[in-house]
């Protein structure tokens, strides 16, 4: 061969025709290359610059814009003397690239970046810091380094199917959650390179990262670097995730979540052994307030629940279900419309109000469902870290006044890594919260929020009093 190229505006739309690891190519190439040699083995001499370039990846559907790049040839070596672009952070490559064999040359790279969005499409967005490297030839390359995620959120698969077992005593019911099989979608089928690659990486994540989905929006953080390796198409990973915050919704109420982990222990299946705590709040006329305690345990595939309270006697798994679905237990729902007058005038009026007050529980349950998608889209489009808005059991009077002046409306946002700032509104009240962490453990969290109590039941109603309440806590945390 004796080819000459000289380009001083060569367009770079045309890429995608020849790869489909990029799209939306633009900007334009200048230089000169001189090819020798033969087909089988070629040499290079010259040298190229790119300028004002952009381009999509499409596996993450992130967006590299404002890409400078300037590259030398020298026989079967180019030399990536610097590629620099920006995705809501710089991202930078150097190294080499062995072009002996244009099908299968050998790779010297390092990749670097700093707060960039390098994932950005329908299963979620993340920024990263990221320093990592590829070595070695093309059927056996390696890939390593470390990897920070420092904010973003995933959208996790939705749950297509669930089956709860045995909600009487004494005990747990199985969830099954066939959500897990949509993990195909997230490891497409590799391409040759990645068929063979050999990965060895290190992965941080800091807080303000989420994982959500119409059930679920918890933060997740860890303390210690987990390790992904991957070899022969087998991914495992080795670590703890942990999260603090969130909420988790079970039969229409949100649990908040107290702490969990999510242990992965290196199997190829991506099955992490789960431990979360999640708790919710029930407000009563007869007890005041019983809090409801989730536990999540098992495995992801094959999660396993139960209910616990700190009522006294402790209820049975039947009585915290009832509670949570109509407020009351089952027994004080069919007392409610017992009478001293026997007969089936008695039946047919215990019934009655058992039959309304489940009309009127349920009514808020079918409003929790409507609300789901409203406050999926809200969230994304204000850019909120938290955006909920949590429906009124609608217990008495008007229905469309009971629902807007009892519903909470409620959003939260980190203002830095350190403190998160959250707004709500209910009753025709704003509230507001912060929490500040610091590096040593010191944890303060104040708060002006607006509550509903539950008085006294009358006759044709149920009374409901809004105050304010005051709060203010500062922990200390060691971990070990």
């Amino acid at each position: 061969m004796a080819v000459d190229i000289v380009a001083d505006s060569l367009p770079l739309d045309l890429v995608p025709q020849f790869t489909d690891l990029v799209s939306n190519v633009r900007g334009h190439a200048a230089g000169k290359v001189a090819i020798r040699g033969t087909l089988r083995r070629p040499e290079l001499v010259g040298a190229l610059t790119v300028a004002d370039a952009s381009m999509t990846i499409s596996k993450t559907g992130a967006t590299i814009e404002d890409i400078t790049a300037t590259a030398r040839m020298a026989n079967d070596t180019v030399y990536v003397d610097s590629v620099a672009g920006w995705a809501k952070g710089p991202v930078r490559m150097r190294g080499t690239l062995a072009v002996g064999s244009w099908r299968e040359p050998s790779f010297n790279l390092f990749l670097t970046a700093e707060g960039a969005e390098l994932w950005h499409n329908d299963n979620g967005n993340v920024r990263v810091d990221a320093g990592v490297s590829l070595t070695g030839p093309f059927r056996s390359a390696y890939l390593s380094g470390a990897v920070t995620v420092t904010q973003g959120v995933i959208y996790a698969p939705e749950p297509t199917g669930r089956h709860i077992i045995g909600a009487g005593d004494p005990a747990l019911f199985n969830v099954l959650d066939t959500a897990i099989a949509a993990e195909r979608e997230l490891f497409p089928p590799p391409s040759p390179l990645l068929a063979n690659l050999r990965m060895e990486l290190t992965l941080s994540v800091r807080r303000n990262t989420w994982v959500r989905n119409r059930e679920a929006n918890i933060e997740i953080y860890t303390d210690d670097p987990m390790f992904i390796r991957a070899e022969q198409q087998s991914l495992a990973l080795t670590g703890v995730i942990a999260t603090e915050r969130g909420e988790y919704r079970f039969l229409s109420k949100r649990f908040q979540i107290k702490r969990g982990a999510a242990i992965f222990i290196g199997t190829p299946d991506l099955n992490p052994t789960l431990q979360i705590t999640g708790e919710y709040q029930v407000q009563t006329a007869s007890r005041g307030a019983v809090n409801i305690t989730v536990r999540i345990g098992g495995t992801l595939r094959q999660p396993r629940l139960a209910l616990e309270s700190d009522a006294q006697p402790p209820k049975t798994q039947s009585e915290l279900l009832s509670l949570l679905a109509f407020g009351q237990t089952t027994t004080s729902l069919l007392a409610s419309g017992a009478s001293s007058i026997a007969g089936s005038a008695a039946t047919a009026d215990l019934f009655g109000v058992g039959a309304q007050v489940a009309v009127r529980r349920l009514a808020g349950v079918a409003l929790g469902v409507a609300v789901q998608q409203v406050e999926i889209e809200a969230g994304r489009a204000f850019g909120t870290d938290v955006f909920d808005i949590t429906p009124s059991d609608v217990p008495s009077g008007n229905f469309i006044l009971s629902f807007f002046q009892q519903t909470k409306f409620e959003a939260g946002k980190y203002v830095n890594p350190r403190t998160f700032l959250s707004v709500q509104y209910q009753a025709y009240r704003p509230g507001i919260a912060i929490e500040h962490r610091t590096l040593d453990g010191w944890r303060f969290n104040a708060a002006i929020e607006p509550r509903l109590l539950l008085s006294e039941p009358r006759l044709n109603e149920q009374p409901i009093r809004t105050v304010r309440s005051y709060g203010g806590f500062i922990a200390r945390e060691w971990r070990f």
